[in-house]
């Protein structure tokens, strides 16, 4: 692990432990109000914005901004650019070196983790338990079950109080002794247990353990934990009191249970139990409170508290610092005692082609290299103390880099130096192309000028005869023209004779063949005469 991956994680997860005491704060300082149901929306929407904050803040930017020294990637800062650098990160003991201390801060929060999903998995293998222990009960015209619900009575002796768990399949598991309640602890244990199914307390529950297992350290999302439980089992209590029981039955009927399955009850992790004492007397005082508001949820308590939350979210998302690893030691420490940076010498222009016609100007000289190694001093300290002076202070602010900063930076003006000797060198040969390419341009451009009037001068003399070709073709062209119709009229002539003399040798042919036939049939009439 790298100290600035380190660095990273310990940062983030101070974001989100800071993150959860405020939301818990704010959800607490909210949830006030004086109906039940209400107050476990805004815990629900509290737990669910802490499961939603470490994912958005590993995509969305934040507005604050820390950057780092890289010391592995030297890359130079941009111009004008104002960074906030952060002190060295391994100063001090190794043993307690930042990576050393995000490992054993991961470890410690994993071992929390662990710790917290083994409780619910033997609190799961309990509950399966129980499942396989008990078996189906139909209570026949108490119909207070829904469909998606199953209910069951445990078989076992030493049985729980009534519990519910379960989400996709909601489970309502009462004692062995409840085949002999009475009717009216029956259908208010029912309709207690039936408002946590269609509310999907035991949803929120699961949610609130996940929460619960990623902020562990934090005690205030243990608190608000124990707040929601207790404002669900007050919002279910509402729903049975809405549902028209009295308020003295109820509570007295809260009271009974609670003494009977005290010694007996499930773990809270994954069943929310009916009897469990925790909030039994907030509980009670709510029940039997006249003035208390008992009244569900609406859409737009809905709307308001989501909205809040989703406000809460993007403030702290923006409010959050980001560690970045833009600025590198070597820049960052050189800035701090080099006056100005140092100059690569510019390499010569490439010289003009002997061919020019023109005269070319005698390249620059180079400009003065400036020693990466010594820091440049003012005028007037060199001027006042002496050269001797001076060589004393460069070598005293040089003493003051790390020797490997300084190599960095010489490896760095090295590597810059050769690449642009190497690419100056790879472009000679085509700039001295294109200056031998516009010479040639010029020197035929100057050519067709000086030609001009000799050009202009032969078409005067050539003009007359070129006119008189051009109309001796016309007059050739005419003619072909004439000769071309004239055989086409011939030839259609001729095939407009051609069809007559057919015709008339086909009339002829016609008419000497009735002749032969009229002088056959004269000659059968004489016969028979």
């Amino acid at each position: 692990m790298s100290t600035f991956f380190a660095m990273r994680a310990l940062l983030f997860a101070g974001e989100m432990l800071v993150a959860s005491a405020l939301i818990m704060a704010l959800a607490s300082m909210v949830s006030f109000d004086n109906a039940a149901s209400r107050r476990h929306l805004v815990w629900l929407v509290a737990f669910a914005v802490l499961l939603l904050l470490p994912v958005l803040a590993a995509f969305a930017p934040s507005a604050v901004r820390l950057a780092m020294a890289a010391p592995d990637f030297p890359v130079a800062p941009a111009p004008n650019a104002i960074l906030t650098v952060l002190p060295p990160a391994d100063s001090g003991p190794a043993f307690f070196s930042v990576v050393n201390l995000a490992l054993a801060a991961s470890a410690l929060w994993l071992t929390g983790v662990c710790m917290i999903a083994l409780r619910c998995l033997v609190a799961a293998i309990g509950l399966r338990a129980l499942h396989r222990r008990s078996v189906a009960q139909d209570f026949g015209d108490l119909a207070s079950v829904e469909q998606r619900s199953t209910l069951r009575i445990s078989s076992a002796e030493e049985s729980c109080g009534p519990v519910t768990w379960g989400f996709l399949r909601p489970v309502i598991l009462l004692p062995k002794s409840s085949v002999f309640w009475p009717r009216e602890r029956l259908e208010l244990v029912l309709r207690h247990e039936m408002a946590h199914v269609r509310r999907h307390d035991s949803l929120a529950q699961t949610l609130t353990l996940v929460a619960c297992a990623l902020y562990w350290p934090n005690p205030l999302v243990w608190l608000g934990a124990r707040a929601m439980r207790r404002d669900a089992e007050m919002a279910a209590d509402d729903a049975v009191l809405t549902a028209g029981a009295r308020p003295s039955a109820y509570a007295g009927e809260l009271l009974q249970l609670a003494s009977e399955f005290r010694a007996r009850r499930v773990s809270p992790a994954m069943a929310i139990s009916m009897a469990a004492p925790s909030a039994l007397e907030a509980r009670v005082k709510s029940v039997l409170a006249p003035t208390q508001q008992r009244s569900g949820v609406t859409k737009m308590d809905v709307l308001k508290i989501a909205c809040a939350g989703f406000l809460a979210t993007t403030a702290l998302l923006l409010a959050r610092p980001s560690l970045a690893q833009d600025t590198p030691p070597a820049a960052s420490s050189a800035a701090a005692t080099l006056s100005t940076p140092p100059v690569i010498a510019a390499p010569p222009a490439p010289p003009a082609p002997a061919e020019s016609a023109t005269p070319s100007a005698p390249p620059a000289p180079p400009a003065p290299v400036v020693n990466a190694r010594a820091p440049m001093q003012p005028a007037d300290a060199m001027s006042a103390d002496g050269p001797d002076d001076a060589n004393v202070q460069v070598r005293e602010d040089v003493r003051t880099v790390n020797g490997r900063e300084m190599r960095r930076v010489r490896m760095i003006v090295t590597r810059a130096k050769l690449q642009a000797r190497e690419a100056i060198a790879r472009a000679r040969p085509e700039i001295e192309k294109a200056i031998a390419e516009a010479k040639v341009s010029e020197q035929a451009d100057q050519a067709v000028k000086d030609a001009q009037p000799q050009i202009d001068e032969a078409m005067k003399d050539v003009g007359p005869e070129i006119d008189r070709a051009l109309a001796a073709a016309r007059a050739e062209l005419a003619k072909a023209n004439l000769d071309v119709k004239i055989r086409v009229r011939v030839d259609e002539a001729l095939k407009r004779a051609e069809v007559r003399l057919q015709a008339r040798e086909a009339d002829r042919k016609e008419s000497a063949q009735k002749v032969r036939s009229e002088d056959s049939e004269d000659t059968d009439a004489q016969d028979d005469k």
